[in-house]
């Protein structure tokens, strides 16, 4: 089982990048990363009118995340929902400017701008 999960894990990650378009930019400009802090790196993606966070946890521990971004986050995909054998969720589906919500450890996390 645990195989099985880890390849619908890279099918959805793969169709993911084939599909958004925020993730089609080929420019330099069209990615940028935001400073590591708490064992948490962020990824920014941008192409056309699209964009999308990458949230990457490294740490062995639960890490908060803050959005210093304009506008709301919602979150598209969490490697740490049950659907992928995590824990569950503990990050929040929304989060507002300003806003924080919790990353589980050693997990990855999908926002879209809106």
């Amino acid at each position: 089982e645990p195989a099985k999960t880890l390849f619908r894990f890279y099918k959805f990650l793969i169709a993911f990048r084939k599909e958004r378009v925020a993730l089609q930019g080929k420019e330099r400009s069209s990615t940028q990363v935001h400073t590591l802090q708490n064992n948490v790196l962020i990824i920014e993606r941008r192409h056309l009118a699209d964009r999308v966070l990458v949230v990457l946890n490294f740490g062995k521990a639960s890490s908060p995340f803050h959005n210093n971004f304009a506008g709301r986050l919602t979150k598209i995909m969490d490697s740490s929902t049950c659907e992928w054998r995590g824990p569950g969720e503990v990050t929040s589906k929304t989060i507002l400017k300003n806003q924080s919500t919790t990353l589980h450890p050693e997990s990855a996390v999908l926002f879209e701008f809106n």
